[in-house]
């Protein structure tokens, strides 16, 4: 499991005062101040800065729950309430298996993904400003995932690899980036099998991904369209 940063009141407040004086340097005295102060604030954190700044995607980072069951709400309850992270869920999409009332391969898009944000997935910050954060539910190393989460999962990864000009080669396990140090997405994780399956699926077209059951929960229109704007269309369910 992932260890988080919980940001002190001392250090959130230097982050602000670091991103104001940003914003208002003309000269280099003040620019490198607020350098130095952001730097020392979140060198040694995954959480990224509490204040919105745009972000260059230049990884995707693939992970499992490590745990049977879940959802984009529960995990953003735990992150937040127990991890204390001021952004909440960690990730910038949550891909169910069918349990805590989603259902099997429906993708979730977290608040980080529509403000743009950092995640705060991974232990190292810069892989958190430049790799999308995608966490499928289940725990795989004890069982294995789903037919209907690859074929999400490879759907989702082709969109968001040209949309943002991501190579293959940026495409990875959590524990497969060098000095996260960590098993995740599980021993049983198929990674040949999903760069097998993105090699052979054209990336550059819309693909038609079923998201089912969305209509019937209250959030389900804005959820709908925001899917639609990456590219990808509803369908009823099965």
């Amino acid at each position: 499991m992932l260890s988080y940063y919980k940001p002190s009141g001392l250090e959130a407040f230097i982050s602000v005062i670091s991103m104001q004086l940003h914003r208002l340097s003309c000269r280099g005295g003040v620019l490198l101040i607020a350098v130095t102060f952001s730097s020392m604030v979140f060198s040694n954190g995954a959480e990224s800065a509490p204040f919105k700044k745009p972000c260059h995607w230049r990884h995707i980072v693939i992970h499992h729950s490590a745990t049977r069951k879940g959802n984009a709400e529960i995990m953003d309850r735990y992150h937040s309430n127990r991890r204390h992270m001021q952004n909440g869920l960690a990730y910038h999409f949550v891909i169910g298996n069918g349990t805590s009332g989603c259902a099997d391969g429906e993708v979730e898009e977290s608040h980080r993904w529509k403000a743009q944000l950092p995640g705060g997935h991974a232990k190292q910050p810069w892989l958190n400003e430049s790799g999308i954060g995608i966490c499928l539910v289940g725990n795989f190393n004890r069982q294995t995932m789903s037919r209907k989460q690859m074929d999400s999962l490879v759907n989702l990864v082709n969109k968001l690899r040209t949309t943002y000009d991501i190579p293959l080669s940026c495409i990875k396990g959590h524990g497969d980036f060098t000095g996260e140090h960590t098993m995740c997405p599980g021993y049983n994780f198929p990674m040949k099998m999903l760069k097998s399956r993105l090699k052979a699926t054209p990336s550059s077209t819309a693909l038609h991904m079923p998201i089912p059951s969305v209509a019937r929960r209250p959030n389900a229109a804005p959820k709908a369209r925001s899917l639609q704007r990456l590219g990808f269309l509803s369908a009823p369910r099965e």
